[in-house]
């Protein structure tokens, strides 16, 4: 917003429209003038709630997700999407031979094996179109 020239208090007031919870009470604890900026309440907000996440995902962090032995192909897919919608800047070629290590032996390997996608874009549709099935016959045990 600041890019787009709103002032400080405009970005400020706007920025306590998108907390809800613990953030929104941290933010109405804030001592009344202990902001000057914008940029300084980000920074605050920031240090405040940066490990309440996992962070970004890099490479070699995508390269230690494994599907669990009793994990569904859905369940294992949604998690997957998850972890690279944190990566910044996703390698697909990476990103691609990552997903096919990461999965268990059964038939869905086989498939992407016996018949490799083109892409990584398209290996997650064949992914997501082999997990609905899964789920469609199995239900949420595999």
């Amino acid at each position: 917003m600041s890019l787009k020239g709103y002032s400080n208090e405009v970005c400020c007031n706007m920025f306590q429209e998108t907390l809800s919870g613990e953030a929104l009470s941290w933010f109405y604890e804030l001592p009344a003038g202990s902001v000057g900026s914008f940029k300084e309440l980000k920074d605050k907000f920031v240090a405040r709630f940066i490990l309440g996440t996992d962070g970004f995902h890099t490479p070699t962090r995508l390269l230690k997700i494994q599907q669990e032995e009793s994990e569904t192909l859905k369940s294992f897919v949604n998690r997957w999407q998850s972890a690279t919608a944190k990566c910044r800047d996703l390698n697909k070629e990476l990103a691609e031979m990552a997903f096919r290590q990461s999965c268990r032996p059964g038939s869905f390997l086989y498939e992407i094996n016996h018949h490799p996608p083109a892409s990584y874009d398209e290996l997650m549709v064949t992914a997501i179109r082999h997990a609905q099935t899964e789920f469609e016959i199995y239900g949420n045990i595999s």
